[in-house]
């Protein structure tokens, strides 16, 4: 079991966080394209977690191509760290680059990244990934979400 009242005990009551394993392994969203996609009961627990969100969007050459991403709710336990790598290109070829990053807030602060349209007017399509850290704190009571607002305007 999981301490979900973080006495130091593993509890029966506790039900977990859906989207784990996904400190290495991502979960998988799969293709969002054109779509909002808020994700809530994700926690950051013990400290030393990652939390990783994998997911597809396509850059068409007549649009106005954009990724936000923003943690809300956040605990006021956690000092999260926010990240957004574009990790593989259409045509499977593996990029591993960081497009944008977050650290800006304190305890239970939102925090907020996004990419948008490059000088070319197509080229990002492809496979994205979320990575949400904590600086040294947890919350094994209180959850965060996740909203992915892909490509949608």
């Amino acid at each position: 079991g999981i301490d979900n009242n973080c006495d130091g005990w593993a509890d029966s009551d506790w039900n977990g966080d859906g989207y784990e394993p996904n400190d290495v392994e991502a979960y998988n969203l799969g293709d969002i394209d054109g779509t909002e996609v808020e994700l809530a009961g994700a926690y950051i627990h013990p400290y030393t977690d990652t939390d990783i969100y994998r997911f597809y969007v396509e850059d068409n050459f007549w649009d106005l191509f954009n990724i936000d991403v923003s943690v809300t709710n956040v605990p006021g336990t956690l000092d999260l760290e926010l990240s957004l790598w574009f990790v593989e290109e259409e045509d499977g070829t593996v990029i591993s680059e960081e497009v944008d990053s977050a650290d800006d807030g304190g305890l239970g602060s939102d925090e907020e990244v996004s990419v948008g349209e490059g000088f070319w007017p197509s080229g990002q399509t492809g496979w994205y990934e979320v990575v949400v850290s904590s600086k040294d704190t947890d919350s094994c009571t209180s959850d965060y979400t996740l909203i992915i607002d892909a490509n949608t305007r």
